[in-house]
């Protein structure tokens, strides 16, 4: 989630517990103290939080804690954390027999 198009914004995943994380420039994931779901604008809403939090917790082993504007920061964290969890939905392949039908057999 961030701020409106054009604005310098922070991007922060909201779960449904309110609890929130995001990646700031004193080098750490944390909670967005003292704002709310409310002080963003919503990128997506159909997230699953237990998916959501593995995701974060995959991409933290190798992430880069070192904040650096425009090269890693909060959006390429955000991003990171998104293709994690995208991969993990990521439907199975299909098996042989699926696939050699697919090709007309």
């Amino acid at each position: 989630m961030s701020g409106q198009p054009g604005q310098v914004s922070h991007s922060q995943f909201f779960c449904r517990d309110n609890s929130n994380s995001g990646f700031f420039e004193n080098d750490r994931v944390r909670a967005d103290d003292g704002h709310s779901k409310d002080d963003y604008s919503c990128g997506r809403d159909d997230l699953d939080d237990s998916q959501l939090r593995l995701a974060e917790t995959l991409v933290r082993e190798t992430w880069d804690n070192h904040w650096k504007l425009f090269s890693n920061d909060c959006h390429d964290y955000v991003n990171s954390v998104l293709t994690q969890y995208n991969q993990q939905f990521q439907p199975p392949p299909p098996n042989d027999s699926l696939l050699w039908r697919g090709w007309g057999r």
